[in-house]
């Protein structure tokens, strides 16, 4: 099992290996020296409180999602957040994360687009300026759509983020851009990576 610790200013890098460390994630990539990661895989809450949709709300009967656990946030995350604030909470946080690969080092970061009042918000204005070499295209196996002004979306992107010196590994350029991968199912958590 992984052992979780508690952050704390005095934990050093070495301490932070093979373990999750819980905290707030700006607060710990902060305390961590530049160039100090491999590789980041990370995928962060989609603001999906702050929905123009019928699909959930706060403190309510969350909409069509009676069920979803996310409806009272996430710990001290309530995932409602004006978009402005929202994307430069993230836009702070793939600096840190561009900070702290190595030079051969990358970030996957993966996000969603969403449609609100009857408008995309792209999320690639989170990642413009940072170096992006791909995005990837995750093809889910389904979605739920509670609007008919769009077609049901099955896809999220994973930004490629990454130093000049970054290589996939042997043979793994032979894979496509487009990730047909399957969510997790009868998981506690609303919206859990696959293994």
């Amino acid at each position: 099992m992984t052992e979780i610790i508690e952050f704390n200013n005095n934990i050093s890098v070495d301490a932070c290996l093979n373990k999750i460390i819980y905290g707030d994630c700006l607060e710990i990539m902060r305390t961590l020296p530049d160039k100090c990661v491999d590789v980041v895989i990370t995928s962060p809450p989609y603001n999906l409180l702050k929905s123009s949709g019928n699909g959930l709300k706060k403190n309510t009967k969350c909409g069509k999602w009676k069920n979803a656990a996310i409806k009272n946030g996430y710990a001290e995350y309530d995932d409602n957040m004006p978009y402005v604030d929202y994307i430069a909470w993230q836009r702070e946080c793939v600096a840190e994360m561009c900070r702290l690969i190595k030079d051969d080092g990358a970030v996957f970061y993966n996000n969603k687009n969403r449609v609100q009042n009857g408008l995309l918000e792209d999320r690639g204005e989170i990642v413009k300026g940072f170096p992006l070499r791909q995005i990837i295209i995750w093809k889910r196996s389904g979605a739920i759509n509670f609007n008919a002004g769009y077609f049901l979306p099955i896809t999220e992107q994973i930004y490629l983020l990454c130093n000049k010196a970054f290589k996939l590994a042997q043979g793994a350029n032979k894979n496509t851009d487009v990730w047909e991968v399957k969510q997790e199912m009868k998981n506690p958590h609303p919206a859990p990576f696959p293994e």
